[in-house]
């Protein structure tokens, strides 16, 4: 079995709900300038991810490996949010 690993995905831009549908197994967060797109991705996965950013014309800015208990408390503030 593959290993699995946080991941941050930043793109430029607010990408609109069509585009988001295409990312629809991650979270997303919309920034003022950009979008994150986290989730736990094994290497396969994370390529399939960038390939999907490419395809959909998307500029990636950076991709940022994370901590668990970084994403597990951003995953918590954001439901709390809601």
């Amino acid at each position: 079995m593959a290993s699995r690993t946080n991941y941050e995905v930043r793109v430029a831009g607010v990408i609109g709900p069509a585009a988001r549908e295409a990312f629809d197994d991650l979270t997303i967060r919309l920034e003022p300038s950009a979008t994150v797109l986290a989730g736990s991705l094994d290497q396969a996965a994370l390529h399939g991810l960038i390939e999907r950013i490419k395809a959909l014309g998307l500029e990636l800015i950076d991709i940022t490996r994370v901590p668990s208990s970084r994403s597990t408390s951003a995953r918590a503030n954001r439901q709390a949010a809601e």
